[in-house]
């Protein structure tokens, strides 16, 4: 039984280091929204929870890398992922022990820049594992009962929250190791699930951005914006004709006039222009632009423009004699 107890507590303790591990890894997977806050929270835990670890009588553990060992247990953590792929025996400590890694990013040089990630002075992007130093500790399993004490202050750190009360802080508090590795674990997720809603955030503004630049019109050329006013003018002019001819009454001009501009206005919004609401006042035109064309129809109803200017000279020409604005 006391065997099988033994084995049992091993288990925990590794699936413990484990899972803390996994959220350390996710950690450098979310590096690009994890921001300066983020670093410098789980920078302050790391170190409080690597104090608890050796205070408690842990080891620095004897990892080969490169045929180098470490004298204080820190290792690059790139060459350190490379080492574990290769062995990942590197992961277990030995026998009677478990083996944590805990690492501390440097963001000292570089700067977090929201929607682009961390980056170097130069503005480019930067990988920040490159800038973190890992800390491989071996605990051994018979100090996992032992009571550990800590203030108040150095608890809340590690578990990233005011675990507590801000009064309490300078008291001493006792518990065992695995207590100080479930609180650092949970500090780890939390910052990793705010981590990726912020991206979740980013990915459906960008969605959203995308959509909205896919639902609006490509802008009309000129020549398109000129037939959407040949075609009103036209409509105009046929209505005029048709009243002058006695063919429909006032109120069938005005239905066709309304008519004409519905057309056009639609016409407009559809090439990506905008309109004027009814009974609102277009802006004045600046002084420097050229005066608005104004539309004038031949003996046969044809539509014509004229600088809004030259309208009347225009007409009393002689030889734009029957024609008509």
């Amino acid at each position: 039984m006391e065997q099988q107890r033994a084995a049992d507590e091993h288990q925990l303790h590794q699936a413990t280091v484990a899972h803390l591990t996994a959220e350390t890894v996710n950690f450098h997977h979310l590096q690009e929204t994890q921001d300066q806050e983020a670093v410098d929270k789980k920078n302050a835990a790391a170190r409080q929870y690597m104090n608890v670890l050796i205070d408690a009588g842990g080891r620095s553990a004897p990892i080969a890398i490169n045929g180098k060992i470490s004298p204080n247990g820190e290792y690059n953590a790139p060459d350190l992922a490379a080492a574990l792929t290769k062995d990942p025996s590197i992961l277990s400590g030995p026998a009677g022990s478990v083996r944590h890694f805990v690492d501390v990013h440097n963001a000292s040089d570089i700067e977090f820049v929201p929607g682009k990630g961390w980056v170097n002075a130069s503005g480019d992007p930067v990988d920040m594992s490159k800038n973190t130093v890992v800390r491989a500790i071996d605990v051994p399993e018979n100090l996992y009962r032992t009571p550990v004490s800590h203030t108040g202050a150095e608890i809340n750190t590690i578990a990233g929250y005011q675990l507590i009360p801000k009064d309490q802080e300078d008291k001493n508090f006792t518990a065992p190791i695995e207590a100080y590795s479930a609180l650092y674990s949970q500090n780890l997720k939390n910052l990793n699930a705010a981590a990726q809603a912020k991206q979740r955030d980013a990915n459906a503004k960008k969605a959203d951005a995308q959509a909205n630049k896919a639902s609006t019109p490509k802008r009309g050329t000129p020549a398109q914006f000129a037939q959407v006013e040949a075609k009103k003018a036209a409509a105009l002019a046929k209505a005029e004709t048709s009243y002058q001819k006695g063919d429909i009454e006032a109120d069938g001009l005005a239905q066709a006039k309304a008519a004409a501009q519905k057309a056009y206005d639609d016409g407009v919004r559809a090439l990506g222009g905008s309109v004027m609401p009814a009974g609102q006042t277009p802006p004045a035109r600046p002084t420097n632009t050229p005066p608005p064309k104004a539309t004038v129809y031949d003996p046969q109803g044809q539509p014509h423009f004229v600088d809004g200017d030259k309208v009347r000279a225009f007409l009393a020409d002689p030889k734009y004699k029957g024609w008509h604005q």
